[in-house]
């Protein structure tokens, strides 16, 4: 029973170890006060989806090691043109590639135009 105890015991802390230094997704940040110049970083978060789609497709261009997850902070990013994604911005049967609103935050990705007058 104690040889029992102790396996069970060095499998859950094995496994623990391994979780835990299991990496997690590729992230980049978006902000509307962020900066396309920048990393993508949460401290440092690109401007607009645009540039972070760019981040993700040099990412799938290379390979991709890892899922990718974009998470765009909350606000409203007017867009130039339309924001296309093609085969070259998609996942892979290993790795997904994700774009979500951070959590708890509103994001509005808006193709309108101001009229006036």
């Amino acid at each position: 029973m104690k040889h029992l105890l102790l396996s069970t015991l060095t499998c859950v802390i094995l496994a623990s170890r391994l979780f835990a230094a299991a990496p997690g997704p590729t992230q980049f940040f978006v902000a509307s006060n962020g900066n396309d110049a920048d990393p993508g970083t949460k401290e440092k978060p690109f401007a607009t989806p645009v540039r972070a789609k760019e981040a993700v497709r040099a990412l799938v261009a290379n390979g991709l090691k890892d899922d990718v997850r974009v998470v765009l902070r909350g606000g409203t990013y007017p867009l130039a043109a339309p924001l296309v994604f093609i085969s070259a911005d998609s996942g892979s049967a290993e790795h997904s590639i994700t774009y979500a609103a951070a959590s708890g935050e509103a994001v509005v990705i808006s193709g309108g135009r101001q009229i006036t007058n």
